[in-house]
């Protein structure tokens, strides 16, 4: 249930074991909803010494209550803070950043958002859960539902997109490839993570880890192949039309000299967004508070399935600039010759 703090009755500070400081609040707080709503109540809430400065609540602040009940008794803590709202409004404040920006393409883009969020919660997790169903199928099968329908939904309806739309097809599959004789030949299980160790213990479910691993590659990298593909498209037509008499080869030396660039930016920035998320692990390593040698800790299930998802993942986005390259070069003095190239393409680069 939801509490408001109405007031701060008293806090005291302690120094706790090994030199921590320890922040005891007493806290006057309503009930918002619920069968106690409109309740007040008091609780003391003492918070854990190592995070004191950044659990200590205030005046006016939302929060989550546990209730629990025993001997006739009610006894009410706090969870955690409410982020309900903020959340909501930091969404808010995307879609209309997102707006501003790109315009009447911005509509596209939140729309195809959404698309791809109600595919991942109303197909991909379902079949997991409730069907039992190969997690890696699953994730490969509701990538491909993503990336027909959010695609041309963001990009439009034209020969370029219908082109970029195939070459993410054709990598994603690569990226499936490499993902699967990658993990398997590292003798990953998909157990890196405390999430998905959980998971498997959980009573009543029967998903494969490893599955679930793969599938997490897959879609993860499929952004990423997205945005390579419609650029290298879009490049490669706007060197065609600049110059028309420009040959095949001509054009897939241009497209690589642009892909190049682009895939040394896009691995960076995968590398980068992997280990933003595995600071903790960096930082772990950097401390080896349990003197072990090096090779030991990145021989770590949790390490080592990190360096795949990376691996894996950039294999895929380079392999993407060859394919999307090959046939818009192809492609785009077919549709000039024939007529069939759009007057206005609406697939725009990144």
């Amino acid at each position: 249930m939801q509490g408001k703090i109405l007031k701060i009755l008293g806090q005291t500070t302690t120094v706790g074991d090994g030199g921590y400081t320890e922040v005891a609040q007493t806290m006057q707080i309503q009930i918002l909803d619920g069968n106690d709503r409109g309740k007040i109540i008091t609780i003391t809430q003492q918070n854990d010494a190592r995070i004191s400065k950044v659990a200590s609540f205030s005046q006016g602040q939302t929060v989550v209550i546990d209730k629990a009940v025993g001997n006739g008794n009610s006894q009410y803590t706090i969870n955690d803070t409410d982020r309900i709202p903020s959340l909501i409004l930091l969404a808010l404040i995307f879609f209309a950043f997102t707006m501003l920006i790109a315009g009447k393409k911005g509509i596209g883009a939140i729309f195809g958002l959404c698309i791809s969020l109600a595919i991942i919660i109303g197909y991909i997790l379902p079949q997991m859960l409730y069907n039992q169903a190969d997690p890696l199928t699953v994730s490969v099968i509701g990538s491909f539902l993503i990336l027909f329908i959010t695609t041309f939904v963001a990009h439009g309806f034209s020969k370029q997109t219908a082109i970029a739309v195939a070459s993410t097809f054709l990598a994603l599959l690569a990226t499936y490839f490499f993902a699967v004789l990658s993990v398997d030949f590292a003798h990953l299980i998909g157990l890196g993570t405390e999430d998905s160790y959980l998971l498997e213990l959980a009573p009543g479910q029967a998903i494969n880890p490893q599955g679930l691993l793969l599938g997490g590659i897959i879609i993860g990298t499929l952004g990423a192949l997205n945005d390579v593909t419609t650029t290298q498209v879009s490049a490669v037509f706007a060197v065609f039309r600049a110059n028309p008499t420009q040959t095949f080869w001509h054009l897939i030396q241009h497209g690589i000299t642009i892909g190049r660039e682009h895939i040394v930016s896009l691995v960076n920035t995968l590398v980068l967004a992997y280990a933003g998320t595995s600071l903790p692990i960096f930082i772990f390593i950097l401390v080896n508070p349990q003197h072990l040698p090096l090779w030991v800790m990145i021989n770590n299930q949790q390490i080592s399935e990190e360096i795949v998802r990376t691996v894996a993942g950039s294999m895929g986005l380079m392999l993407a600039v060859p394919i999307a390259t090959l046939l818009a070069s192809y492609l785009a003095p077919y549709f000039a010759k024939n007529g069939k190239e759009d007057a206005h393409a609406t697939l725009h680069v990144h």
